[in-house]
């Protein structure tokens, strides 16, 4: 929800202009028509609004900062609910935040970084005081007024001391360069933490330099808790050893080594400012400040001053102190005096030196119209929305182009243009590029698929091929046997895959064996191991080969076929011919037309059931054994006695089968007759 300038919130709060926008909320600068000043709208953003967690993490903002009334504090005026518009107004600040000084001056002074300090410890001593613990202290919830003084804001993700305060991904890694060990392990986290990322902006302010980078906001939380401290004298010689002593013990990785309270940093920081403007201005003063204890193995130490006395004894009446006493007293109070004149004489001279910093800053870069340059962030490995949060946070918009990619997820930052170390001007665009995602496809399964239907399967997917064809004794001819990649393997749309089509089994030889004399049986055995087909068989007598042995063979013995394309009929011996005339056994007659030519008259054969037709199979036998069929047909009933014309020459031997319907015959009748002999054979 972006609102316009002249828009007003509950009647009262009417919008000048945007100025700035969080991963959270948007910031408005607005007009309070009943009290007449300028104030700063913050307002939940829209794609928050139906989440129950961002709306408490904004009431929450609300109450933490209400319930504290500090100087270096932003205060909070008012909060309230708009339609379904959820707000805060807070108090407006005319100046910078102190990433903005950062990134236009620092490395800063000893006196500019401790005077900052002193006032950002102060915030954080009254709001651990009531009990809130702020978790996201960084130089963008920084403010400096254009008068020099510091003010904290944005205290989204605070937690009371006493209530669950274990951190959560979601709420730190947008400031995961200032957050504490405890926070990047989501341990326990209580003002200390706070203390440790006061620590890193000291650093900041003093160097120029975060301590901690990483291309992922993981690398960098894993150098929080492993890594030590830089070299701060490497990055700015002009540090002195107090200074840089206290910054490595508020950002102590062990939290018991560090400041156990804001109170305690203070003590050191207007010691240290002391020690600066006491260079700077030398006085007369019989202070001397002693060394405190260690802070750590391999840690510098800071040097603090001797604790102030007790308030003065009372005199009275009754009873007064010994002289002795009495002088002790008073060169401690002067002791005190003088440390304390040192302390406002710092604070003076610092809060100037902000003001000309501001001020210097502000007609350099806003008088003459050129904006801060600012350092982007370091976004590659975030999603985009928190990416583009974050962005804004510097004043920057994310423009994004898209690409697959196979490493990372859609939606997250896989590279960024200008990098951490570039210079942008506000309202510039940083340059990410966005995965979409993987774009590889599952290989179909081609397996068991005709070649035609592994065709239209890749057509329809666009999917290129290649395929080779080769013998398989498993799969059948025509068929896929493998392909390459496997099924349901991920590939790129530009690939090809490539299978094998069967030519079926390789072809083979065999050679026809003789089958003369060997039984039906053994014939059937011989042949189908050599891939011969079984034919038509018959029957006819022979005198020498036993009854129910091969006499003859369609195949020619020793030839070659191919195994499975060929097929032997044979006829099969009934042993020596015997005459005799069977029960209704056909007549012949000398056919009138030629000397050897008949006919053969077959009378119906007797069946058991009643039947509308005859199916018929006559074989005609002649000498040797070899054999033909002469009629194979289905004759109606009716036509019995059935007459059929046959020639010949010599003695052939006739036999007529009876064909049921499940293929099997049976033989009903047989005739022997002698061409060359045809007497008592009656003419037509």
């Amino acid at each position: 929800m972006k609102l316009e300038p002249g828009t007003v919130i509950a009647g009262r709060y009417e919008i000048i202009e945007r100025i700035g926008m969080g991963g959270m909320a948007v910031v408005y600068k607005a007009l309070d028509r009943k009290l007449v000043r300028a104030v700063t709208v913050k307002v939940m953003r829209e794609e928050h609004m139906a989440d129950e967690e961002f709306i408490a993490r904004f009431q929450i903002e609300a109450r933490a900062a209400a319930s504290l009334s500090n100087a270096n504090i932003v205060n909070v005026y008012d909060v309230g609910q708009d339609a379904s518009m959820n707000y805060i107004i807070m108090e407006y600040i005319d100046g910078m935040t102190l990433k903005e000084l950062i990134q236009a001056k620092a490395p800063f002074s000893n006196e500019e970084a401790l005077g900052v300090a002193v006032q950002i410890a102060s915030a954080l001593a009254d709001a651990h005081l009531h009990g809130v613990i702020h978790r996201d202290i960084k130089p963008q919830n920084i403010l400096v007024t254009n008068q020099g003084i510091v003010k904290v804001t944005d205290f989204g993700i605070a937690r009371a001391a006493g209530s669950s305060t274990l951190t959560t991904g979601r709420n730190t890694m947008g400031s995961v360069h200032y957050f504490s060990p405890e926070q990047a392990r989501g341990v326990f986290v209580d003002q200390k933490s706070d203390i440790y990322s006061l620590g890193i902006v000291m650093f900041e302010m003093t160097t120029g330099h975060l301590p901690f980078e990483g291309e992922t906001n993981v690398a960098v939380a894993m150098k929080h808790i492993n890594d030590p401290l830089p070299d701060m004298k490497h990055l700015n010689p002009n540090i002195t050893d107090s200074l840089e002593g206290i910054i490595r013990k508020a950002a102590h990785k062990n939290s018991a080594l560090r400041y156990q309270s804001a109170n305690d940093l203070i003590s050191d920081l207007k010691w240290c400012l002391s020690l600066e403007v006491e260079d700077a201005h030398p006085s007369p003063s019989q202070y001397k400040p002693r060394p405190s204890a260690k802070m750590g193995s391999g840690e510098q130490q800071v040097v603090k001053p001797k604790a102030l006395p007790e308030a003065p004894y009372k005199k009275s009446a009754k009873q007064s102190p010994p002289a002795e006493e009495s002088l002790d007293m008073n060169a401690a109070t002067e002791e005190e005096k003088a440390y304390e004149r040192k302390i406002i004489i710092a604070a003076v001279i610092t809060a100037a030196i902000i003001i000309v910093l501001i001020s210097s800053l502000g007609l350099f870069f806003y008088e003459s119209n050129k904006p801060v340059p600012v350092h982007p962030p370091l976004v590659k490995g975030m999603e985009v929305e928190e990416a583009r949060a974050l962005a804004s946070e510097y004043g920057l918009r994310l423009q994004t182009e898209q690409k697959y990619d196979d490493d990372a997820d859609a939606g997250i930052i896989i590279s960024q243009n200008e990098t951490p170390d570039a210079f942008l001007l506000p309202g510039e665009a940083l340059h990410v590029t966005v995965s979409m995602g993987t774009n590889k496809i599952n290989a179909p399964d081609l397996r068991n698929k005709t070649f035609g239907e592994a065709e239209a399967i890749l057509a329809e997917q666009a999917i290129q091929y290649t395929y080779e064809r080769e013998y398989s004794e498993t799969v059948l001819a025509n068929y896929v046997i493998s392909q390459y990649p496997a099924p349901d393997e991920l590939i790129s749309p530009d690939s090809s895959i490539s299978f094998v089509v069967s030519l079926g089994p390789p072809t083979k030889i065999s050679t026809v064996p003789d089958l003369t004399g060997k039984s039906e049986s053994e014939a059937i055995e011989i042949l189908q191991g050599l891939g011969i087909a079984i034919g038509l068989s018959s029957k006819a007598p022979h005198d020498t080969i036993p009854a129910g042995c091969i006499i003859t063979q369609t195949l020619k013995p020793n030839s070659q076929v191919i195994y499975g394309n060929a097929e032997c009929s044979y006829v099969i011996s009934t042993g020596p011919l015997e005459r005799i005339t069977p029960t209704r056994a056909p007549t012949a007659t000398l056919a009138p037309v030629e000397l050897k030519s008949m006919i053969l008259v077959i009378q119906q054969p007797q069946v058991t059931e009643d039947a509308a037709t005859l199916h018929l199979r006559v074989n005609k036998i002649i000498s040797g054994g070899a054999g033909e069929n002469i009629l194979d047909e289905v004759i109606p009933v009716e036509n019995f006695p059935y007459s059929l014309r046959v020639s010949g020459e010599g003695e052939v031997y006739y036999q007529v089968y009876l064909v049921r319907d499940d293929g099997t015959t049976q033989l009903v009748a047989e005739q022997p007759v002698n061409f060359d002999e045809p007497a008592g054979i009656e003419e037509e």
